[in-house]
């Protein structure tokens, strides 16, 4: 564990994950928008394209008839995506941040509702999203969420990696803040080993410029 880490809360309550990401979409901790948007969760239109190509075909492929994106932010990732006649349920924790998608992009095919994924009881879909969300959070948080998936069909799970070798790959436990296991560990988050152990197929994959691996992976309800 870095020495920072040392002694530091790993899991958060409620009020404190609120009030993290108040501070990180408040003060645009992770950037400003390059579209001049008021929150910014760091998912540029150029990085995502294969990201977003994948997903709107699985919801073609699939007979989608409604999207479930968790911890959706700015709703930069998912603008993009083609959803066809699916309705699109963004959720994440910050009202103003809610607020201010509903205003801008809700309508009556999508919407936006302000939950904590970790302890809220989530809405129900057929294909839940969860993009680069995961990799933030504590082991325990995660698996809290993990938890919930049974409720629906499939879920595309998306976290940055790091360039690394099959065998360095580990989960290695961090508090939950706004750095990812790559920011301190040059890790990555990988669902299919402990302490997770979930059945999942890794169905996208592709390298940015910064050097960042961006992995999804499909789980799928027995």
């Amino acid at each position: 564990m870095k020495p920072e880490y040392v002694g530091k809360k790993m899991k958060l309550e409620r009020d404190e994950r609120c009030n993290l990401f108040r501070n990180v979409y408040d003060d645009n901790l992770w950037g400003v928008s390059q579209s001049g948007g008021r929150f910014n969760s760091d998912s540029p239109p150029e990085l995502t394209k294969p990201y977003r190509e994948f997903v709107s075909g699985f919801i073609r492929q699939h007979d989608i008839l409604c999207v479930v994106d968790l911890g959706c932010g700015d709703f930069e990732a998912s603008s993009g995506i083609e959803m066809d006649e699916a309705s699109y349920i963004g959720v994440d924790i910050y009202d103003e941040l809610i607020k201010h998608n509903n205003e801008h992009f809700g309508s009556a095919q999508r919407q936006f509702v302000a939950l904590d994924l970790v302890e809220d009881e989530l809405p129900l879909g057929d294909l839940c999203l969860i993009t680069m969300v995961l990799y933030i959070l504590s082991n325990d948080e995660i698996i809290q969420i993990l938890n919930k998936l049974n409720q629906y069909r499939y879920a595309l799970i998306t976290d940055g990696q790091a360039d690394i070798s099959r065998n360095q790959r580990q989960n290695i436990d961090k508090p939950t803040d706004k750095y990812t296991r790559r920011d301190h560990y040059n890790n990555g988050l990988y669902l299919e080993l402990p302490p997770f152990n979930l059945d999942v197929t890794v169905v996208c994959e592709y390298q940015i410029p910064s050097g960042e691996i961006i992995r999804t992976v499909l789980w799928e309800r027995p």
